[in-house]
């Protein structure tokens, strides 16, 4: 080999030499930086005519495992999903309480049954009946803000899907700006690892949000996809567009091309919220809109279905003393279709609730509810009308006489008893447990307390002190009632407080079982992260290792130009 070889040769180490310390020197740096993974300086020899000319670096960069990536990328977005589920669930537990530490509901309801008890035992005098009221109303206030609770936890769901998806758009965006320079530097031979490193750390956490596909075209473009095909970035970011509803209640609802409730997730104008699967968003779509529905769902059919069995025991009795008038629990359309069987007796009663009149009415002659409210209004002593809401009220017309309904009238539509059907007597109204409350006319009208002991003129219809109307409420609540399966719940026979603390240990177990899936999808994330920094992250003793090593190779790429330069000098002498 020539003298200039020599040279040339050494000079090739001293950069290949130069090039691996800076890479190393780099490695060093960047040990803390998230996503860094360490790169390598490939070395090879150059021949020329089958010689050995010296060595060059062919390219800077590093080789990471694409099936361990997919694996931390699909652990990732099973973690994000079920802390996101049991982020909801708690907060829904946190605002029902426990079975153990006591909840609300249970309180009060155990309040409302001790009042009740106090009630009969006082006789049903007014003091103890203002606590039964008193007792009605904190109870039906717990459903309400259970119910509230429900509706604030999808309210906040809905406002994280806008912002998840807002994060979603700038990270395509960010992987769309990483494209370009990928491609550009790959089509200038500059090395991409470091950039691929940081599209690496954008995907992970894109797939925190939701389950992704991708894969790199052979121009080093990436692709991403959802897991179910629908295009998230191609040439260019797709961009996801949601505008969250603000104040949800438990009749909103999202349902896919109906245009109405909650919109969709969309992508060009097209809906694709089912498509969107996994990762945050993926929980944050099934807390708000199955997960949570299916708790309001079982709370509504504990308030209805508890109000229906007080409601129907309360209608059955008469508060004592009578109420001058009786008004509907709800509007009533005169011209919309009746039909009733048995009898319905009308009473009019005075302050002792000695019976001042009485009449009956065959309600299988009915054919519409204005011939009801004619009949009625045909009653010695009585007039009926609707008032200006539509709710049908019945008075006396003599206004120091009260006004009762007895008898065994049935409405054909319900197969409720005539007062219930019209729920002259309800203590408690509402649709759900979002709106259930105390009658808005029971405080006036009074606590149906007494039976009805007969219809006959001139004797006395309701006892003073007579409380078995109490004793009904209160055994109804204590005996088992049939509650149909709702939501989280299946259907059951229990009591009121059985069922409420069956709802409670439901949301409780789902809770548990939510954080149990948090822990394991957690630590099976953090196990294939920790396998992925120790194998393609920095580690500082061996990068130093290598360091001195270079810096030795360096020192004898220079030492052989130095070898030459001197022979070089020699030769010089001696021609000379």
């Amino acid at each position: 080999m020539s003298i200039s070889g020599i040279i040339h040769t050494g000079t090739s180490g001293l950069l290949a030499s130069q090039t691996r310390i800076a890479v190393t020197s780099t490695n060093i740096t960047n040990a803390d930086t998230t996503g860094y993974t360490t790169k390598s300086a490939y070395q090879a020899t150059t021949v020329v005519g089958g010689v050995g000319t010296g060595v060059t670096i062919v390219g800077i960069g590093n080789s990471v495992d694409k099936a361990l990536m997919s694996e931390i990328m699909e652990a990732t977005s099973s973690a994000s999903y079920e802390s996101t589920l049991y982020t909801y669930l708690n907060s829904v537990l946190n605002s029902l309480g426990s079975t153990s530490d006591g909840s609300a509901m249970e309180e009060t309801m155990t309040e409302l049954m001790s009042v009740l008890s106090d009630a009969i035992t006082a006789g049903g005098d007014s003091s103890s009946l203002d606590d039964v009221l008193t007792a009605l109303d904190s109870w039906t206030s717990t459903l309400n803000s259970a119910s509230d609770a429900v509706q604030s936890a999808r309210e906040a769901a809905d406002e994280a899907i806008g912002e998840t998806v807002d994060s979603i758009n700038s990270i395509l965006q960010e992987l769309d700006d990483l494209n370009e320079q990928i491609t550009r530097n790959a089509a200038m031979g500059s090395s991409t690892s470091d950039l691929e490193d940081s599209q690496r750390v954008l995907l992970e956490e894109l797939s925190s949000y939701t389950d992704i596909n991708y894969f790199t075209t052979s121009t080093g473009e990436l692709q991403v996809y959802t897991d179910s095909g629908t295009a998230l970035l191609t040439s260019s970011a797709k961009e996801l567009e949601y505008t969250p509803v603000g104040g949800l209640t438990a009749d909103i609802t999202y349902d896919a091309g109906s245009g109405t409730g909650i919109s969709g997730i969309t992508i060009n104008g097209v809906d694709v919220t089912s498509k969107l699967s996994g990762g945050s968003l993926g929980a944050l779509i099934q807390t708000r809109d199955e997960d949570l529905p299916a708790i309001q769902d079982a709370l509504d059919e504990l308030a209805t279905t508890i109000a229906e069995t007080l409601n129907a025991v309360s209608n059955s009795y008469s508060a004592a003393p009578a109420p001058n008038s009786l008004t509907s629990d709800g509007a009533v359309t005169a011209t919309d279709a009746f039909s009733g069987t048995g009898t319905l007796t009308v009473l009019t009663v005075d302050e002792d609730g000695t019976v001042t009149g009485s009449q009956d009415i065959d309600l299988s002659t009915m054919t519409t509810y204005q011939d009801v409210i004619d009949a009625l209004d045909g009653v010695t002593g009585v007039s009926a009308s609707l008032d200006g809401d539509g709710n049908l009220v019945i008075s006396a017309d003599d206004a120091d006489s009260g006004v009762v309904l007895t008898g065994d009238g049935t409405v054909d539509s319900d197969g409720r008893g005539f007062s219930h059907h019209f729920g002259f007597n309800n203590v408690v109204s509402g649709t759900g447990a979002e709106d259930l409350a105390v009658t808005a006319t029971l405080a006036e009208q009074g606590i149906p307390v007494a039976t009805v002991a007969t219809t006959t003129v001139g004797e006395t219809a309701l006892e003073s002190g007579d409380t078995t109307g109490l004793q009904a409420l209160w055994t109804a609540l204590d005996d088992p009632m049939t509650f149909d399966a709702a939501g989280v719940m299946t259907s059951t026979e229990k009591s009121a407080i059985g069922q409420i603390a069956a709802l409670i240990d439901e949301v409780a177990d789902l809770t548990t079982a939510a954080s149990d899936a948090t822990d394991t999808a957690e630590s099976l994330r953090d196990e294939l992260t920790e396998t992925f920094d120790n194998t393609y992250g920095v580690n500082v003793d061996e990068e130093t290792a290598k360091l001195v090593s270079y810096e030795q190779s360096y020192q004898m790429a220079s030492q052989v130009i130095v070898t030459a330069r001197d022979m070089f000098d020699t030769l010089l002498g001696m021609v000379n």
